[in-house]
Parts: C-alpha cells; sequence; structure tokens
C-alpha cells in the first residue's frame, strides 16, 4: 500500500505542477473542470446516489453550472487589474462562508448531521458549495496578472503557494501526531487526527511562510499579512479534510473512489484544497 502511495504522489506531482505552470487559461479551465466533475463522480456516494444515472446527474449539473459561469464571464476578464469580478468574488464569499458553516457542523457532529444526513438535496448543496467554487478559485489564483508583461507565471506561482501551504499543514500535521499526538482532535469524526498533529502542520506553515518571504526578499513588513493568509488557510484546509470525512462516516464509505491507487479516491486527495482555495484567493484579495 505505502509503495503504491509514493509511486501514484511521484507520478502526480510533476503531472499537477506541468498542467499548473504551462497550460493556457483556456486549457487549465478545462484542466480543472475535468478535476472537478471527477470530483463530482465520487460526491454521489456521499449523497446516497448508488445507480450510476444518478451519479452522471449530479456530474452533469456540476457540468452545467461552470458551463454558465464560464459563459456569463470567461476565465481572461475574471480579473480587473487586481479586482476579482462581482460574480465570482459573490461566490467565493458564499464558499467562504460554508466552510465557516462547516466547522460548527464537524465540531458538534453526529448531533448535527440531524439537519442533512437524510436530506439528498442537502447533501447535493454542500457538493456544489465545495466543488464549484474550488473550480473558480483554481481559475481565479492561476490568471491573476496573466496578461500583465513579465507576469504570465505570477498566478501560476501562486496557485504552487496554495498547494505548498496545504501540503506543508497536511505533513506537518502528519509528523507531529506520529511524534507527539494524544489528545484526539475529533475523535468522532476522524479518530487518528490529534490537537498536537493539528499544532504541528500550522507551526510547520509558519515556517514555509517566514522561507518563502526570506526566499523572494519580500518585505518584512508584508510578512503578518502573508502569516496570516497562510494560517486561515491552512486552518480551513483541515477543515475541509475532516469535512469529507464527516461525510463518508455518516455514509458508511472508507474512500469516495480508487481512481489513485494506494490514495483511494481523488476526493480523498484534494478535500483539503478544495477547501483552502476559495478562502485562500479570497482573502489574499483582499488584503495582500
Amino acid at each position: 500500500m505505502l509503495k503504491q502511495r509514493i509511486i501514484t504522489a511521484l507520478l502526480l506531482a510533476p503531472l499537477t505542477l506541468g498542467c499548473v505552470f504551462f497550460l493556457a487559461a483556456e486549457q487549465f479551465v478545462l484542466f480543472c473542470a475535468v478535476i472537478i466533475l471527477i470530483g463530482a463522480w465520487e460526491w454521489g456516494p456521499l449523497m446516497g446516489l448508488n445507480k450510476s444515472t444518478q451519479r452522471i446527474g449530479f456530474v452533469a449539473l456540476n457540468a452545467v453550472c461552470m458551463a454558465v459561469l464560464h459563459y456569463l464571464q470567461a476565465a481572461d476578464t475574471m480579473w480587473q487589474g487586481a479586482q476579482l469580478s462581482p460574480l465570482y468574488l459573490n461566490i467565493l464569499f458564499a464558499a467562504s462562508l460554508w466552510w465557516l458553516i462547516s466547522i460548527g457542523l464537524v465540531f458538534t457532529y453526529p448531533n448535527s448531521a440531524r439537519t442533512w444526513q437524510s436530506s439528498m438535496m442537502v447533501k447535493g448543496i454542500i457538493g456544489l458549495l465545495t466543488l464549484i467554487p474550488a473550480w473558480v478559485a483554481f481559475i481565479a489564483i492561476r490568471t491573476l496578472y496573466i496578461d500583465d508583461d513579465g507576469k504570465f507565471y505570477f498566478g501560476a506561482s501562486l496557485l504552487f503557494g496554495l498547494l505548498a501551504i496545504v501540503w506543508a499543514a497536511d505533513i506537518g500535521a502528519y509528523f507531529a501526531g506520529k511524534k507527539l499526538g494524544k489528545a484526539k482532535l475529533m475523535p468522532k469524526v476522524s479518530p487518528n487526527k490529534t490537537i498536537e498533529g493539528f499544532v504541528g502542520g500550522l507551526v510547520s506553515v509558519a515556517v514555509l511562510v517566514l522561507l518563502l518571504n526570506w526566499s523572494f526578499s519580500i518585505d518584512a513588513s508584508a510578512y503578518p499579512v502573508y502569516l496570516m493568509i497562510a494560517i486561515v488557510t491552512a486552518v480551513i484546509s483541515a477543515v475541509g479534510d475532516l469535512s469529507e470525512s464527516m461525510l463518508k462516516r455518516s455514509a458508511g464509505i472508507k474512500d469516495s473512489g480508487s481512481i489513485l491507487p494506494g490514495h483511494g479516491g481523488l476526493l480523498d486527495r484534494i478535500d483539503s484544497l478544495v477547501a483552502a482555495g476559495p478562502v485562500f484567493i479570497l482573502l489574499y484579495s483582499q488584503f495582500a
């Protein structure tokens, strides 16, 4: 199992980074759409959709939402300078509000499950609030300053920064939890996660931000803002992971799928990222 995980990770990492840095804007839009549609397929069982036709219907709903948004405002018009268009800004605000609500649902699980567990529609809405804003966020990050001279790779570098924050939080939490973990973080949602691991993840993110600031000679006065954005993003990434664990536990599912050998489903790998993305770019657009 460990060997499969390592091989899959070694194959996916360069592929992902290659798409982030080298795909043109429209190609990147399609790449992200494919990721989201796979996620929508895997979301089906979390809703209780056991028939392929039902799952295809939810995938189609996500596809229509993305197509309509792209029709209303294409990727190359999402930004006016450093200002995100009202349409996409409101979507990011809605997503960020959802993740704040999700914190409460996770903390109060299983009692909170009474409000959504038996409703396929509510779980479908949760899926839309999770997946569609993530698609918007990834494109918004990637296309920031994309037309400015000398800044073609700015958005790609920023998206890599988001990936680095999520990875640092995950890796830091894993090792801190292994070495120091005693107090359970959310035993009714994810029994293996500990408070020590969670704090270790945040410390890793803080160190990462410090190293990035130093590496790119960023003015020290900007560090508090970047640290705030990174820490909040890391916290929400943990919420995304816990939220999917909550939904899987409620549905009696161990993995969201089997598309990635040794890792399970795609959602199992991007649950933190889809939560972190909207919050990250919203904070960046407002404070950085």
